[in-house]
């Protein structure tokens, strides 16, 4: 139904918001069908786009040149690439992050998700 955009929590939030809206109005729906198209409304409105970079840490880059690998992009971290890459950084100190930083090697990609979804990632990659 959303092709693995969204979690459980999320089409659970929904069920409770539309359950509640018909409740509380005292409307009751016309069919199962209608009920789920609320659903997937709610969630589908919910669904964007997160671009993240995560570190790689035991990788060396003999260019400075970013390049794809797949549909991630691999990257030394410098205020050109992330220029080059569309990366916002200014709130990120990048000197000071690379002085401190064990690698400057990262990795950056999009997903399509929702933000609970997206915290997942976030868990996963950093």
């Amino acid at each position: 139904m959303f092709d693995g955009l969204a979690d459980f929590s999320d089409i659970w939030d929904a069920w409770f918001s539309v359950a509640t809206k018909y409740l509380s109005s005292g409307v009751q729906p016309d069919d199962s069908e209608e009920i789920l198209q609320d659903i997937m409304s709610i969630v589908h409105d919910k669904i964007e786009e997160y671009t993240f970079a995560v570190p790689l840490y035991g990788v060396e880059l003999d260019s400075s040149v970013p390049f794809l690998l797949g549909s991630a992009t691999i990257f030394k971290l410098t205020p050109e690439a992330l220029d080059e890459l569309g990366i916002e950084y200014g709130h990120i100190d990048v000197v000071k992050l690379l002085t401190n930083a064990p690698t400057d090697v990262f990795l950056k990609s999009t997903i399509r998700s929702t933000h609970e979804s997206h915290r997942g990632s976030r868990r996963l990659f950093g």
